[in-house]
């Protein structure tokens, strides 16, 4: 199986630019900006989940493979339903 790169899924809402900019110093609380229009994208945790849902989408629907995807997810979590 392969990954494909999917910009939709990680577009600026506003612009449609698949870029941010990166605070700094990175910690959970640090606010993340699109990189073509400066629109808040929330923050570094919020995005790091965000990555991890997409990543357990890819996962469930066989277009990439668990042992491929490179995450923190534990395994049980894989292997169990979406929520």
């Amino acid at each position: 199986m392969t990954a494909h790169y999917q910009p939709d899924r990680f577009a600026c809402k506003s612009c449609g630019a698949a870029s941010i900019t990166l605070p700094d110093v990175i910690h959970d609380g640090a606010e993340l900006f699109c990189a073509g229009c400066s629109l808040s994208l929330g923050t570094w945790s919020h995005f790091k989940e965000r990555i991890r849902q997409v990543v357990l989408s890819e996962i469930e629907s066989g277009r990439a493979s668990p042992e491929r995807a490179s995450s923190d997810i534990p395994i049980d979590r894989i292997n169990s339903p979406l929520r």
